[in-house]
């Protein structure tokens, strides 16, 4: 599945998960109400795990075989590798189970409590469309944008040899940068939709060949990269 097709698709599963939190709370918990303490709470305790379970496995098995692209996005002169629709989408999944959690039964500010779960269904469908979390390549040097925060890495601060590659079966990954006293690390936010390796090695090569940053976020350089 693509990358938008994958965000899209959050929508689905965020509609699901508010449906079965809404069946756990006003009809599931009013039947463990009648039963006594410890079987009511062990099987209120069941529904909701699988109230969690069933739209979150959903969401599992459809993006279990995806993997973070090999390739950037050229875009006004740089290379961009964009926020990860899949870590994104868990996170929708896990806020709108909270926010269903908001509407009870009994709640006496039932109109806050919809105003609040609203808001918080219409942000976990928006959150897999946010341009953050990414990395961007230009001639000045690697742009690293977070949710809350940026940093601008001159191509200048980094050492030659690296990055380097992340371990086998991991993603972290992160950049040292020459500061006023000593290296600054930079991580590689985890929902940057591109593979870690690539971003490594595309990165190192830049840092090595002062003379190729020129033509970063051209196609011509982007085919002859990928090549």
């Amino acid at each position: 599945m693509s990358r938008l097709g994958l965000r899209f698709a959050v929508f689905g599963f965020c509609l699901l998960t508010l449906a079965t939190r809404l069946l756990l709370t006003f009809w599931w918990q009013p039947l463990t109400l009648d039963l006594q303490i410890a079987a009511g709470f062990l099987l209120y305790a069941a529904g909701a795990v699988v109230t969690a379970a069933v739209p979150l496995g959903g969401y599992y098995l459809m993006v279990r075989k995806y993997r973070p692209p090999s390739t950037f996005s050229s875009r006004d002169g740089r290379f961009v590798a964009p926020s990860s629709p899949v870590l994104l989408g868990q996170w929708s999944v896990l806020v709108v189970f909270i926010a269903g959690g908001m509407v009870s039964a009994g709640s006496g500010l039932r109109l806050v409590a919809l105003v609040m779960a609203g808001a918080a269904l219409a942000f976990a469908i928006l959150l897999p469309f946010l341009p953050r979390p990414s990395v961007e390549l230009s001639p000045d040097g690697v742009l690293i944008q977070r949710f809350r925060s940026r940093s601008l890495i001159a191509w200048a601060l980094l050492p030659p040899g690296g990055p380097l590659p992340p371990a086998p079966k991991s993603r972290t990954l992160w950049l040292y940068a020459a500061g006023p006293v000593r290296y600054v690390r930079h991580d590689i936010p985890l929902s940057v939709d591109v593979d870690r390796t690539f971003l490594a090695n595309s990165i190192r090569y830049y840092v090595e060949h002062p003379a190729a940053r020129a033509v970063i976020g051209t196609e011509a350089e982007l085919t002859r990269l990928l090549s």
